[in-house]
């Protein structure tokens, strides 16, 4: 995650003078095949019910569950467009976890 907000930081500092602005949408833990996969991995490992496994997860989101792939492509609409005044910023997209943090 660190290496997308210094690559999108580099990028909004070398194209703002040609006139581009690049911002960073910042995504929490979404619900993806590959998170399912993730889930079935850990049951079979630990011998939990996978069931279990995501109530577990999610319940640590202020928002109690996971983020589905429409709410971050809906994020990107709240990001400007290249003629906007706004670069170099990141939106983070994960249910209020990160504001739990501080």
């Amino acid at each position: 995650r660190s290496g997308v907000a210094s690559l999108a930081k580099s990028l909004s500092r070398e194209l703002a003078s040609e006139g581009f602005c690049v911002n960073n949408p910042a995504p929490g833990t979404i619900n993806t095949g590959a998170l399912t996969d993730l889930f079935k991995t850990q049951a079979d490992r630990t011998g939990e019910p996978i069931e279990k496994l995501p109530a577990e997860r999610a319940g640590t989101a202020p928002l109690d569950r996971f983020g589905e792939i429409d709410e971050l492509s809906k994020a990107g609409l709240l990001l400007p467009d290249s003629d906007s005044y706004i670069t170099d910023e990141t939106l983070i997209v994960d249910g209020g976890v990160m504001k739990t943090l501080w």
